[in-house]
């Protein structure tokens, strides 16, 4: 039987086919260890430079706990771990010349930083044509599916939070840094 990472990793695979993503950056951590520290800061760098993104997603780091329903979903030391480290790699670190130099490419920051996973969104955006996708890209993960209601359950308990009539719709912070 494979390990829990090569599965987690298989799964993160599977979703990012069906989603039509080109690409899936690993970075080999320990699910739960996460921390925001420099290694996993510089490693951020490092694919910001590359990729010069003009928005980045991330979770907030701030979600300690959020509101769903008459129910509380607890945060995970690891979203807000790597909330915390991509916030902290966008500025300074990525804008700046001064950090990092011996990764080779040139600073970059992009314009926005959207924050899911929040308990205070000022962002709202219908995603009612991208839910059946959404879904069954949730469901790739099937490992997740015996956790607390497995993650199809509390995204579409979330999506029926924030809808607008019949559409469903997806909350974030938005943060425009430039």
């Amino acid at each position: 039987m494979a390990d829990a990472a090569e599965v987690r990793r298989d799964e993160q695979e599977s979703a990012s086919r069906i989603l039509g993503l080109a690409d899936v950056i690993h970075f080999g951590l320990t699910d739960g260890d996460l921390e925001a520290d420099e290694g996993l800061r510089k490693a951020l760098v490092r694919e910001i430079r590359k990729i010069r993104p003009e928005v980045v997603l991330t979770h907030d780091p701030r979600t300690w706990w959020a509101s769903v329903g008459d129910r509380v979903e607890l945060g995970h030391s690891d979203h807000r771990a790597a909330g915390k480290a991509l916030l902290d790699a966008i500025y300074p670190r990525a804008a700046s010349p001064n950090f990092y130099p011996e990764i080779g490419l040139d600073p970059w920051c992009p314009r926005e930083a959207w924050l899911f996973d929040t308990a205070r969104p000022d962002l709202v955006l219908d995603v009612t044509e991208a839910w059946p996708r959404k879904l069954e890209a949730l469901r790739a993960h099937a490992s997740q599916e015996s956790v607390a209601g497995g993650l199809t359950t509390p995204a579409l308990e979330l999506a029926q939070q924030f809808r607008h009539g019949e559409r469903l719709g997806e909350a974030y912070v938005r943060l425009r840094i430039w």
